[in-house]
């Protein structure tokens, strides 16, 4: 009997856990619409239930206001989601490896269209299958 066997039980999940993810926005969170902030909050949603990481939330994740920013000047440990036109050279919907952080650029909030949405929900599980 393996240890894990012996831990949990057949109907017990274990659960993935990835490094902290931060979410960087290109204007100061006093200026999101609650649109937007729902916006957010919809795409947290989805990377908990649908890519299985149950740790991101609303309330787990780190936001901060970043305007542009060389990716060399970036120093972080996480995954990295940005809103907007926050790192140089990053091509929007694409998963990047970077250093110490792999990142995820997309258009600003209040931007984002079906078909954006689903570019960039494809683009996420390539980001999480990997992290």
């Amino acid at each position: 009997m393996s240890t894990a066997s012996f831990l949990f039980s057949p109907s017990e999940s274990l659960y993935k856990i990835s490094r902290p993810l931060l979410v960087l926005i290109d204007k100061p969170w006093t200026e999101l619409s609650e649109t937007d902030v729902q916006q957010l909050k919809r795409i947290l949603e989805f990377i908990r239930v649908n890519l299985g990481i149950q740790q991101v939330n609303f309330d787990s994740v780190t936001i901060r206001h970043m305007p542009l920013q060389s990716k060399e000047n970036l120093r972080v440990d996480s995954t990295v989601l940005a809103f907007g036109h926050c790192i140089e050279d990053i091509q929007n919907y694409m998963a990047v490896q970077h250093g110490s952080f792999r990142v995820i650029q997309a258009e600003t909030l209040d931007r984002l269209t079906d078909e954006t949405k689903k570019t960039l929900a494809v683009a996420l599980k390539q980001l999480f299958v990997n992290d």
